[in-house]
């Protein structure tokens, strides 16, 4: 960490974020750390990658943007990107319930069927969450990020038994003939010969069964929407969209 923030800065960062936590103050909390390491201004850190974490020496070296190393005030960091937040809240009905679960998707069965699954997996060693967050992490009291990403960025064999227990679990939670739609990288290290789309669609359609595939459609994802920009990885994604084929009297079990 020392080696990512003026000493000072640091020093109030680790402050906040305690208090934060204390207080379980989650959106400031989370507007803090969305603040964390960048190499624009208004960011907290020495000039970094805004998305994986490193510090770009090479290009922003000491000697020639000593200002970029400067101490960097959180305070008035912090209230802008509140200020920033705040304008993009969105038009909602506040008077709809809403309910958020801390749990897998592969377990959580809510009080009532739903009208529609809409998800994204996790990209399957594509992405290393843990890794690319680890900054962000050890502030949240969590110092192994390469222990997270064995549970979040799982690999082959791991990643279909989950989407197996996911449909078998969806298919009672998903009202019958609604929709579940998921949002799908190309590919995977591990399936190179696999269009892992339609893998995912024959293990609910196949293999579980009681769903029936609608629709498909892949967009290239551009270089400058990447994480990790010019390097090899999921270049599409394919939105994929399945059926609760069970009958409209089916009963949940």
């Amino acid at each position: 960490m020392r080696n990512f923030f003026h000493k000072e800065t640091l020093r109030e960062t680790i402050g906040w974020t305690r208090t934060l936590r204390n207080r379980r103050r989650w959106f400031l909390l989370a507007s803090l750390l969305g603040i964390l390491h960048h190499q624009r201004p208004g960011f907290l850190s020495y000039p970094s990658s805004h998305t994986v974490p490193y510090l770009r020496l090479k290009v922003f070296p000491r000697k020639d943007f000593p200002e970029l190393y400067a101490y960097r005030s959180l305070r008035n960091r912090f209230e802008a990107k509140v200020t920033r937040a705040f304008r993009r809240v969105p038009d909602l009905d506040y008077a709809l319930e809403r309910k958020c679960y801390a749990q897998s998707a592969h377990l959580l069965t809510p009080t009532n069927q739903v009208d529609a699954i809409i998800t994204s997996p996790p990209y399957m060693r594509q992405l290393h969450y843990g890794r690319d967050n680890r900054l962000r992490l050890w502030f949240l009291g969590i110092d192994d990020s390469n222990a997270l990403d064995l549970t979040i960025s799982p690999r082959k064999q791991s990643f279909l038994h989950l989407m197996r227990k996911c449909f078998e679990r969806w298919k009672n939670v998903l009202k019958p003939q609604k929709y579940c739609i998921l949002i799908v990288g190309d590919g995977s290290s591990e399936l190179r010969e696999t269009n892992l789309p339609q893998l995912i669609s024959r293990i609910a359609t196949d293999e579980v069964g009681g769903y029936v595939h609608v629709h498909d459609h892949t967009e290239a994802i551009p270089n400058e929407r990447r994480v990790r920009r010019g390097l090899t990885g999921s270049t599409s994604e394919t939105i994929l969209i399945l059926r609760n084929d069970q009958p409209a009297t089916a009963n949940r079990s």
